[in-house]
C-alpha cells in the first residue's frame, strides 16, 4: 500500500519545503480563504500552512539516492536527460508519470536501470542569470 504523504513550499518569499499529511479546510469568518496545511509525520500537534499551489503527492517510489519522488520534481535520467514527474488521467494511464513519451515510465525497476535522481522541482526558484559580455555605465 502506497504511503499518503505530500510536501509543499511554507508561506512567505523564500518558502522551505516541509514534507507530511496534507490538511485542507475552511476556518474562520474568510470562507473565500482555504488555507492548506502540512502535518509532519509524527508530529500530530504542529500544523504548517504551505502555499496551495505548491502541494505534491509523493509518487511512492524513491530515486537512486532513496529520496522520495513528488509530482512536480524534475527526475534527472541516464541518457534521457530531465524530465517533470507530472498526474495524467487518460485512458491509458491514472496516476504519477512523466508526460514525455522520451522517457522511461516511473517505475521502482527503472529508477535503478536509467539511474533516476531528483533534481529539483517546477516549484524551486531558479536563479537569475546575469548578462555576460555587458559593460556597467557605473550607475
Amino acid at each position: 500500500m502506497r504511503k499518503h504523504l505530500y510536501k509543499a513550499k511554507t508561506k512567505g518569499e523564500k518558502g522551505v519545503w516541509v514534507q507530511g499529511s496534507l490538511v485542507v479546510g475552511k476556518f474562520g469568518k474568510y470562507p473565500e480563504y482555504t488555507p492548506h496545511y502540512i502535518v509532519p509525520i509524527g508530529d500530530l500537534e504542529t500544523k504548517i500552512e504551505v502555499r496551495p499551489e505548491t502541494v505534491c503527492e509523493f509518487s511512492g517510489i524513491y530515486d537512486i539516492d532513496n529520496q522520495p519522488i513528488f509530482e512536480g520534481d524534475n527526475i534527472e535520467i541516464r541518457d534521457c536527460g530531465t524530465h517533470t514527474v507530472e498526474f495524467i488521467n487518460s485512458a491509458d494511464f491514472l496516476g504519477l508519470n512523466f508526460k514525455s513519451l522520451e522517457a522511461p515510465p516511473l517505475t521502482d525497476a527503472n529508477v535503478i536501470e536509467f539511474e533516476m535522481k531528483v533534481v529539483g522541482n517546477i516549484h524551486d526558484i531558479k536563479p537569475v542569470r546575469k548578462q555576460l559580455g555587458g559593460k556597467s555605465n557605473g550607475k
